[in-house]
């Protein structure tokens, strides 16, 4: 009775530990998805930090170039020909 009861704890341990090895991989095929995601997602948000200085920058020279532009027509006016002062500063 001693040998069967050895026999049966051995096959269920044996059991036990090769279910628990299919378990670990899928663990770590878990773990590597998540990895994959959390690096498209950093990846993504550092797209997303770029792509928002360029539209940054692009505000910040067209208020320049839009600046320039309403004080060009202020001085010379909007007809074909320029309206010049006597008085303008050189």
């Amino acid at each position: 009775m001693n040998k069967r009861l050895t026999i049966l704890s051995l096959g269920v341990a044996v059991c036990v530990s090769l279910s628990g090895c299919g378990s670990i991989g899928k663990i770590a095929e878990k773990v590597k998805e998540q990895t994959s995601q959390a690096k498209q997602e950093s990846n993504s948000m550092r797209d997303t930090a770029k792509y928002n200085t360029y539209i940054g920058l692009s505000n910040y020279l067209t208020q320049g170039l839009n600046k320039t532009f309403e004080g060009y027509f202020k001085e010379f006016g909007e007809e074909e020909e320029l309206r010049i002062r006597k008085n303008l500063p050189a």
